[in-house]
Order: structure tokens, then sequence, then C-alpha cells
């Protein structure tokens, strides 16, 4: 399995390959030349946060959960409850979405949590918070369903270049191994 700088490296390198192709598919679309930039570009950030703070090895620790720094332990439960490589809740096109329904879930979490400490020290607190991020949330889903679904092609695409290049490695150590060129993994 290669490591986060090599899965960084085919991150940034498959980025500059997805850019032109995601903007011709959208001019080809109909798309005007800006819109097609924007969407392009909105395609390539989502991919980018993606691979770099969403990666499907935060079911481990590694780089990529350092990468969180002090809030490195909002993937602690995550790492617990998924194990690594699995199929579906790790290694998957959709992990990565799943992984942004699990963040989605720990800010609401921080934000009860938050208001409960506020109401127990005599604060009022300020339950509307909650509301508004589901507001946005949900806004931007039903308002935006284009820029949401860029948003979440890139993220798939994150997420399956990621595990192929976990498969590409594992396979050719294997067959290394098999013909005698590489040496048993202890």
């Amino acid at each position: 399995m290669p490591g986060a700088k090599t899965h960084d490296a085919i991150a940034l390198a498959s980025s500059v390959v997805i850019a032109p192709i995601s903007y011709m598919a959208l001019a080809v679309r109909g798309d005007t030349p800006i819109e097609a930039a924007a969407g392009a570009g909105l395609l390539i950030g989502a991919h980018l946060i993606g691979s770099f703070w969403l990666s499907p090895d935060l079911d481990i620790d590694s780089a990529i959960d350092n990468r969180w720094g002090p809030l490195f332990w909002i993937w602690r439960p995550y790492m617990w409850a998924v194990p690594h490589r699995h199929r579906i809740f790790s290694h998957s096109g959709i992990s990565g979405l799943l992984r942004i329904a699990y963040l989605y879930l720990i800010v609401c979490l921080m934000l009860i949590t938050a208001m409960l400490l506020a109401t127990w020290f005599g604060a009022t607190p300020s339950w509307p918070a909650i509301r508004t991020l589901n507001e946005w949330v949900l806004g931007l889903i039903i308002n935006h369903p284009r820029e949401a679904g860029l948003i979440a092609i890139g993220i798939v695409l994150s997420d399956l270049i990621h595990t192929a290049t976990d498969h590409v490695s594992t396979f050719s150590r294997r067959q290394l191994r098999a013909i005698g060129l590489r040496g048993r993994r202890r």
C-alpha cells in the first residue's frame, strides 16, 4: 500500500488530468466557458480536499489524520469503528461521502455539546445554530444541485483513485513476490 506522499503525488497528478476532462465535459453539456471553468475548479477542489483531508486512510493512524492538527481526535471514533480497507465504509466510491456525513454528524454533536455546556454555565444557548447548519447544507443541495453534484463527484473520484492505487500497489507486490523478485513480508 503506498504511503501518504505517494497518494498525495497521485492526487495532484490526477487533478491535472481531471481538470481538462471535466472542463470539456461541462462545455459539451452546454455550460459557458466561465461556468465550465468554475465547475471544473469546484470538482478539482473537492477532489483535492477528498484526497488530502478526507482520505480513505483516515481509518488508520496515519499522516492523513495528522493533517487535521489539533482536531485529529475527530477521526478517532471513525478509526475505531471502520475496519481498514473495508469495501463500503473505508475504500469505496461512496466512502468519501460517508466521511462527509460523519464529519457533519460530528459538527452537529459539537454544537449540541457547546450549547449544553452553555446552559450548564447559565448562558442562554443558541439552539438555532444547528438549524442554521442544517438549512445551509440542505440549501446547498436543493438550491445548487449542480455544484453539490460536482463536489460529490470530486470526493468520489478522490476515493476511487486512492483505492485503485492501493489495489494496483498490492497486486504488483504480490506478483513480484510470486516470481521471486521481492522478499517476503515479515
